[in-house]
């Protein structure tokens, strides 16, 4: 991938699926005597056909993509889809069709893009008669391709790990959180999903050069009022209320979060701990 430099308001990678983050070049080196005659656009899935043509293996075996020296019998689609939106906000995911040179993107609201005119995508022609049929097009493809079906297998948790291989992938930052109820997805527009990303980044990159937890805890503490049903804010706004000795809001946000997930270990583990500081053994019992 490459990174949203500002691009739409886009800071790094991930929560949206702009150009700017999904489009890679593709180097052939030493330039190859036979003539790129398939029909754009490419994608990663075509570097395993195009290598093995390119050299002359033989290859018998079934490929999701096409070799670039080939002519393409058939008008290609490909479906995008980024989650991350969904797993750190608990906002409807990001879904997105490309056909030769359009681009369809599905998130709350819908955007279309002639990349040829508009390589940037700074035109969005949902609106626009003359792109009418394109939109429809695209629309029921990406129906089609991401049912409810679909979507909610991909989202329900099935990592079968021990306890000490999940710590350690947690520790890498690409795991954690639970999987939100796709009927319980809040709904949101880019732009304003994008700022609040990069207002969490900030903040977070700021409280921890400043050695400052309470402004990492307010940033989150703004996060978890927009987004409420979003456990992964939740989490760390909890967390940060403990470091700041906020015991209260953080009773109150794990609670919530056992509500959600009465399967959540760590919450129950600190609700428990937080019962027993208020004396209400009871219910410490029951949360440990």
């Amino acid at each position: 991938h490459r990174e949203g430099l500002g691009d739409h308001g886009e800071s790094g990678h991930g929560m949206a699926l702009y150009r700017s983050t999904t489009v890679i070049p593709f180097i052939m080196y030493p330039k190859p005597e036979k003539e790129t005659i398939h029909q754009k656009p490419w994608g990663l899935t075509d570097i395993n056909p195009t290598v093995i043509d390119w050299f002359g293996f033989s290859d018998q075996s079934k490929k999701d993509g096409e070799s670039i020296f080939k002519k393409s019998s058939h008008e290609r689609f490909f479906p995008m889809i980024t989650l991350m939106p969904t797993f750190t906000f608990s906002v409807e995911p990001v879904l997105g069709i490309i056909k030769g040179n359009f681009t369809y993107l599905k998130f709350c609201s819908e955007e279309l893009y002639d990349l040829d005119n508009d390589p940037n995508q700074m035109k969005n022609l949902v609106s626009s008669p003359q792109h009418k049929d394109v939109l429809l097009e695209l629309r029921q493809k990406c129906d089609s391709v991401f049912p409810k079906s679909i979507l909610e297998p991909i989202m329900t948790p099935n990592l079968q790990n021990s306890p000490e291989e999940l710590k350690d992938l947690m520790g890498l930052g690409y795991i954690g959180g639970a999987a939100p109820n796709l009927s319980k997805l809040q709904k949101t527009n880019m732009p304003d999903l994008l700022s609040d990303w990069i207002f969490l980044q900030r903040n977070w990159e700021e409280g921890f050069k400043k050695k400052n937890p309470l402004q990492i805890k307010n940033a989150f503490g703004e996060m978890a009022k927009k987004y409420p049903e979003a456990p992964i804010i939740l989490r760390t706004y909890a967390k940060f209320c403990l470091k700041t000795a906020d015991y209260q809001n953080a009773l109150l946000t794990y609670e919530k979060l056992v509500k959600s997930n009465p399967k959540d270990e760590e919450s129950l583990v600190n609700l428990g701990t937080l019962y027993l500081m208020q004396g209400r053994t009871e219910r410490a019992r029951i949360a440990l």
